[in-house]
């Protein structure tokens, strides 16, 4: 900014909210966005959308439960004998069929896109014959067991799933771009190497960079995991998303876009939900083989026995 054309931002004699409002700011946007960097809009705005992420992520728990639940129900009320005199047969039964049921058609899908059998194949012929051979209870319970292991699995992706989305919210959409005719409130995606920019009170780092001018205390907790904020003056190094509790600076960016420390976090946490870890992969390599064995040896010992729960018994 050009000395005398507006008072400059970081050489203000106090650095209160007074001193920050930057009149020589130019917005691209129309000026009822929300998309500030840092300001109030951005803020109250993102609360009625993590209350109905919670909601959603709420909703998907008890939607995952809910089957477990009736299994288990069903299992109870055949151990206490009541309603199976009642109804004239044992309640596992219905437990059995529905977990059965659903296990069955996911595995089949499953298999469906990897054209090979997998270990739910195993699990879908044990729970056929429990149910040919009228062991209602036992087919429950595998059913029960399997049906809470993808709960605890599903709801271990969403909690990862969360986890990226409260990174990606971390990073601001625009930054004040530092021109010679004043401050520009640009896409942070337009900002590159070498650029300079302003970041208010309240407002994130846009970019990693080292601080030009100015001096501010920002909160890396999301970054560093430090629990107190850090004073940070020329020449000191700042990174994206985090944010300014108190003071103003001016910083030159050393990386922007997917090349920031955030951007970093973020692609790792995505590969380690995406990949599987070296033990999943070696029980899948392992299921590929060891599922047609154990289905061979079961049909071999019924064509030789007779004996349908000798054969039930191998699975």
């Amino acid at each position: 900014m050009h000395e005398g054309a507006h008072p400059h931002p970081l050489s203000e004699p106090e650095a209160g909210p007074e001193a920050l409002r930057l009149k020589d700011i130019h917005h691209h946007d129309d000026p009822d966005d929300d998309r500030g960097c840092g300001g109030r809009r951005r803020r109250v705005s993102a609360r009625p959308v993590g209350r109905r992420q919670a909601l959603a992520y709420l909703t998907e728990d008890l939607r995952e439960w809910a089957l477990p639940a009736v299994l288990l129900l069903t299992l109870l009320l055949s151990w206490h004998g009541g309603l199976d005199r009642l109804v004239g047969f044992d309640v596992a039964l219905l437990g059995a069929v529905l977990g059965a049921a659903v296990i069955i058609k996911d595995t089949a899908v499953v298999t469906w896109r990897k054209r090979r059998i997998t270990s739910g194949v195993l699990v879908s012929v044990a729970l056929v014959a429990t149910v040919v051979v009228e062991d209602f209870r036992a087919g429950a319970i595998v059913a029960l067991m399997m049906l809470i292991g993808e709960a605890l699995e599903s709801r271990t992706l969403r909690r990862t799933r969360k986890a990226i989305e409260g990174l990606l919210r971390l990073s601001p959409e625009t930054a004040l771009l530092k021109t010679p005719g004043g401050y520009r409130e640009v896409p942070v995606e337009e900002v590159e190497v070498g650029d300079v920019v302003l970041v208010r009170p309240g407002a994130r780092v846009p970019v990693d960079g080292k601080v030009v001018s100015g001096t501010a205390s920002l909160d890396q907790a999301s970054i560093t995991g430090e629990s107190m904020p850090v004073d940070k003056a020329e020449g000191d190094s700042v990174f994206a998303g985090t944010i300014s509790v108190s003071g103003a600076v001016e910083v030159m960016a050393d990386r922007v876009g997917e090349a920031t420390s955030l951007a970093q976090i973020v692609r790792i946490v995505r590969e380690a939900q995406e990949n599987k870890g070296e033990g999943q992969k070696v029980a899948d390599r392992f299921a590929a083989w060891f599922t047609p064995a154990v289905l061979v040896v079961a049909a071999a010992v019924w064509l030789l026995t007779g004996d349908v729960i000798r054969s039930v018994s191998i699975l």
